[in-house]
């Protein structure tokens, strides 16, 4: 209970300052100091918050992490995610990506016979590419919904198959003839459905693990290739 209202603090403090002293905490009024204090260096050591000259600092993908420890320790989605943008969502995802290898390109406007497309994010390597839509969902969807982004983000993956040579360029990758295209789907919270219409739906604390281990399936998912 204590450490559900010191994360929710946090996360309020956090929408306005990405650096604070831990005795701005509002929890202090009435959580004793001493728990607060040793709550907070546990969430530093484990990578939830940094530390600079004193005070403890807060980045977007960590505002990420607290807000998914704080829904495990019960605070409603809807309450929890008042205090996270969608920015602050799409550069978590963008940064996962860059850690596992890839260059990213954030939200880019492509077109095709006139008709323009916006795609949150674009992870690149020579042989692949991965069309991201970001999803601040704060409850989970009905079928209709989801059809319709699947949809969607199906049309801005082959958008991308027409953009080639602009987003080999922006990224500074060199991208091999038959490069590949798959539109994935990454959420705050886990949806109902893994795949849908053969196009991933990736919870964010699960998208490290299936960047490690999604290529053996890629003949699964839906994938355009240019050739």
């Amino acid at each position: 209970m204590k450490e559900k209202e010191i994360l929710l603090s946090i996360l309020r403090l956090s929408k306005e300052k990405d650096s604070f002293l831990a005795e701005e905490l509002p929890v202090l009024a009435w959580i004793p100091k001493d728990f607060v204090l040793k709550y907070l260096e546990s969430l530093a050591e484990r990578g939830f918050l940094g530390k600079k000259e004193g005070f403890l600092t807060i980045s977007p993908t960590q505002k990420v992490m607290v807000l998914v420890e704080a829904l495990n320790h019960g605070v409603p989605i809807d309450v929890a995610c008042k205090h996270v943008s969608w920015k602050d969502f799409e550069l978590t995802v963008k940064n996962i990506f860059e850690v596992m290898g890839y260059e990213t390109l954030l939200r880019q406007r492509l077109k095709v016979e006139k008709k323009g497309f916006e795609v949150d994010v674009l992870a690149v390597r020579e042989d692949l590419i991965l069309c991201v839509d970001c999803k601040h969902w704060k409850r989970g969807l009905g079928v209709a919904t989801l059809d319709r982004i699947v949809k969607n983000q199906i049309e801005r993956a082959e958008a991308v198959t027409k953009n080639l040579k602009k987003i080999s360029e922006k990224a500074g990758v060199r991208l091999k003839e038959n490069v590949k295209i798959l539109p994935i789907i990454v959420t705050l919270v886990e949806a109902n459905h893994k795949v849908y219409a053969k196009v991933p739906i990736v919870p964010i604390l699960k998208l490290k693990s299936f960047l490690e281990n999604f290529y053996a399936c890629l003949k699964d998912f839906k994938v355009f290739q240019h050739t």
